[in-house]
């Protein structure tokens, strides 16, 4: 079996666990393995075992590409599975990985019982289709395997799981180099709207009429070519005419895009996918599709343009772009719709629970995130400085220890850098805000804000006051202001 890959220290420890609790009479064991952990090797890994044992063990997936990825490494491991999907017929391998749209109608006709359940992507598993299959083998052992245990809503899988084993965190992951560290922007124009909730998320009808404005519309194009500039993306849309629409917007702009959506055949999918690997595209559109399980080798960023209530959607959205790849130093996250803010950093560490009650995104605490006025980049936590230009958060006396040192100020949270920092002289002041005359009021103010907070001289605070039509009295207030929360050297 020489492609066989070798088990990593997490991994090992993840299969003893599971061992270990089934060997105790556990029937229903959860485990938590983030995006790019290696869940497919892992789980594989325990149906060979079982299977040299003479065990029959069942895979559970509810889509096409996730069901080849599971058949194509249990290959890797010498182990030749049956396929339960629309037409392909019953084999007596001992091996089966079914789609569950598939067997939930074949449950009767399926001749051996398995000896162990794996279920992939198992937070979907509260549904009626997946219940169904784990109400008929209610009494066979079964191992559940996500990145994000829990539904829509926020709750747990207390009710199809008794326990869980927790894998490594992405930050863990980032640290030991098994994933690339993620770098997550926003842009200037930030959306603050406030959508209606409809079946558990926001509106889309909403969400259309937003993203699709001119203004937000440049800012995805200006910033795939800052950050990813030709690089493989995923972009994440609302809707399909809204996908349609974002194809439109990225091939005018000459940024090679295609599209990938339910109900599109297999070929076409593989050729997509395909496509953007070996360099025919630069950015792959999809509705939910990309969203979780499926691996699109060699991305480097996503582009996130569809807000949500789902933390479990933000993460599967991010995950995919942390995969290492050739040449690829980090991913790049391209938030435009403002799940970070809902969500917190994607490295931040979550309290996941099997018996987690709804999430209400307005009331509960996010993890904190704090964000760089001059680059735009969001960091998890309070960190004193941007670790992307440098920009100082902390105020006050760098001698002090941790213990005794202030919250950074975050006057910087809320401000949007549009320009890079600094100016040659008065005249670069002065083309700034002429520029800024045909901005959005409200961000027009913030980057103006976010220039002053820049600027140490106070003739030139005097002369954008000036050309605002601000009065003289205002050029004071911002250079005394400014000055108080200034961090001096």
């Amino acid at each position: 079996m020489p492609n066989v890959p070798e088990l990593r220290d997490y991994q090992r420890k993840l299969i003893d666990d599971n061992k270990a609790l089934l060997g105790q009479g556990k029937k229903s064991i959860l485990n938590v393995c983030p995006c790019g952990s290696g869940k497919t090797v892992t789980f594989s890994h325990i149906a060979q075992s079982a299977i040299e044992k003479g065990k029959r063990v069942l895979i559970l997936t509810h889509r096409s590409e996730l069901m080849k990825q599971a058949m194509h490494k249990l290959y890797d491991y010498g182990v030749i599975a049956g396929q339960i999907a629309s037409g392909k017929p019953l084999t007596r391998d001992y091996a089966q990985v079914a789609m569950i749209q598939t067997i939930v109608n074949r449950l009767n006709v399926i001749k051996h019982r398995p000896d162990l359940i794996i279920a992939d992507e198992i937070h979907h598993g509260v549904s009626p289709t997946w219940r169904k299959v784990l109400d008929y083998y209610v009494d066979i052992p079964r191992l559940g395997f996500t990145a994000t245990p829990e539904r829509l809503s926020g709750e747990g899988l207390i009710d199809i799981f008794s326990d869980m084993v927790l894998g490594p965190s992405i930050s863990e992951l980032v640290k030991q180099g098994h994933l690339a560290y993620p770098r997550i922007f926003r842009p200037p124009h930030e959306i603050e709207e406030n959508y209606r909730i409809v079946r558990g998320d926001f509106d889309k009808d909403q969400q259309e009429n937003i993203m699709t404005k001119k203004v937000i519309i440049g800012d995805v194009i200006e910033h795939y070519r800052k950050y990813l500039n030709g690089n493989p993306a995923a972009c994440f849309c609302i809707s399909h005419k809204h996908m349609s629409y974002m194809y439109d917007v990225f091939t005018d702009a000459n940024i090679r895009a295609v599209k990938v959506y339910s109900g599109m055949s297999d070929i076409e999918r593989e050729r997509a996918l395909k496509g953007i690997a070996d360099g025919t595209y630069n950015v792959i559109l999809s509705v939910d599709i990309l969203g979780e399980g499926v691996d699109v080798p060699g991305l480097h960023g996503v582009i996130q343009l569809r807000r949500t209530t789902s933390l479990s959607i933000h993460l599967q959205q991010c995950g995919r772009s942390l995969r290492l790849a050739p040449g690829k130093e980090c991913a790049f996250i391209l938030d435009h719709c403002g799940n970070t803010k809902i969500h917190g950093h994607v490295l931040a560490d979550r309290d996941w629970s099997l018996d987690h009650g709804k999430r209400n995104f307005k009331k509960d605490k996010v993890p904190k995130t704090t964000s760089c006025p001059r680059c735009m980049a969001i960091w998890p936590g309070e960190p004193h400085k941007c670790f992307d230009c440098d920009f100082v958060f902390e105020q006050g006396n760098e001698n002090i220890n941790n213990q005794q040192r202030k919250t950074p100020q975050m006057i910087a949270a809320e401000l949007i850098e549009m320009l890079p920092p600094g100016f040659k002289d008065t005249d670069d002041l002065v083309n700034f805000v002429n520029r800024m005359q045909s901005a959005d009021a409200k961000q027009r103010g913030k980057a103006v804000l976010a220039k002053a907070y820049q600027l140490s001289d106070k003739k030139a605070i005097a002369a954008m006051g000036k050309v605002l039509g601000y009065k003289a009295g205002w050029s004071h207030w911002a250079w005394e202001y400014m000055g108080k929360n200034r961090k001096t050297s």
